[in-house]
């Protein structure tokens, strides 16, 4: 395993040799002048002290991380301040930054084997990062984002804060990735659209945006998310299979304030082979809670009699005391004593209440 150190302060990409006392001034100079392992994962530590400002995207020509060489970028501890914002208002110390200085297509571009690890990423034109496989985002915070997408097919995307209410990309901010748990996504014309099988989607915390919340596609579960529709279009929709799908599984999950006069809570068309799970969801204050709910195996919904949310204008998603949907989740828990609630769980103080399960980062940090 090698490390490279980089720090856009103190750094040099002329003179540094990419160790801590020595670093490089950016993460391209870190993978054009850097000897990297061949045969063990890689990682570039960038330091908190002020942002890597981007004139063009990251180029892996020099070093191509791969299936025997991953390689992580993550942030480093050099005494400076830099922070990001998290999920559900969490604040993530010891972070780097890199800038596209709104003026490049996009950071990474169609880059398979990288990870990010407490990473702010921000103000491309296009979009942010589009990765291959075995990709991983952990505890990043991502936004100013061009018109297309926030990120693209990261395999996975843990605790990470993805939001953009300005540019609100058409694609989606989280457009074709396989496991997505316990992070925030905020604007966009959509949330979350899969369009690739076999993926899942659990205990997230999706709103702002003005079109629809999650779009799902064949074999995805879609389980304990808190999915608010406030402020979004006359015609938005929460949880959605615009076409004929099978094996979904869509439970667990609170909807709500889908007002508009066209609004629908969860709209799914689900036919074909392989079990479907549809049910179990909760409710609140919607014109439609749910249209075409068909499935192989259903559970009775779950209505809230009045705002479930602590303190949502605040941004405070914790169910209160009398909402309906603690202690009603199915499914997520051995113990029968001690139920999950409907919604996203988080061990946070807003993080919509109830016990969370542990979450390891599957990432490899030097």
């Amino acid at each position: 395993m090698a490390i490279a150190y980089v720090d856009p302060t103190n750094g040099d990409d002329g003179t540094g040799d990419g160790s801590s006392g020595s670093p490089y001034a950016s993460v391209q100079g870190a993978l054009d002048n850097f000897t990297f392992d061949t045969a063990a994962p890689n990682t570039i530590r960038l330091a908190n002290t002020s942002a890597d400002v981007l004139s063009s995207t990251l180029s892996f020509a020099t070093h191509s991380p791969g299936q025997k060489n991953p390689l992580t970028i993550a942030g480093w501890d050099n005494g400076g301040s830099l922070t990001a914002t998290g999920p559900w208002g969490q604040t993530f110390s010891n972070v780097g930054e890199i800038d596209g200085n709104d003026a490049v297509a996009n950071i990474v571009s169609l880059q398979a084997y990288l990870s990010f690890y407490r990473i702010k990423m921000h103000g491309t034109t296009s979009y942010c990062a589009r990765f291959g496989a075995n990709s991983t985002i952990t505890e990043c915070e991502i936004y100013d984002v061009g018109s297309t997408y926030a990120v693209r097919a990261p395999d996975r995307i843990y605790n990470s804060y993805i939001h953009d209410t300005t540019n609100m990309p058409s694609s989606g901010l989280c457009y074709q990735s396989r496991t997505v748990l316990f992070s925030e996504l905020k604007g966009g014309a959509s949330g979350y659209r899969a369009l690739i099988g076999d993926a899942i989607f659990a205990n997230n915390l999706v709103h702002g945006f003005s079109g629809t919340g999650i779009e799902i596609d064949e074999s995805l579960m879609v389980s304990n998310n808190t999915v608010d529709g406030t402020g979004s279009g006359a015609s938005a929709i929460g949880i959605s299979a615009n076409s004929a799908q099978e094996g979904c599984r869509v439970f667990n999950n609170l909807v709500t304030n889908f007002s508009g006069s066209g609004a629908v809570a969860i709209s799914l068309a689900i036919s074909g082979a392989g079990p479907t799970i549809l049910g179990n969801n909760a409710f609140y204050n919607n014109t439609t809670d749910v249209s075409s709910d068909t499935g192989s195996l259903s559970f009775s919904n779950v209505t809230e009699s009045s705002d479930p949310y602590t303190n949502a204008a605040s941004g405070d998603y914790s169910l209160n005391s009398g909402a309906s949907s603690i202690g009603a989740a199915i499914i997520t828990n051995a113990d029968p004593d001690n139920p999950d609630n409907i919604g996203a769980y988080q061990d946070h103080s807003s993080g919509g209440g109830g016990a969370t399960p542990g979450m390891t980062a599957h990432v490899t940090v030097a």
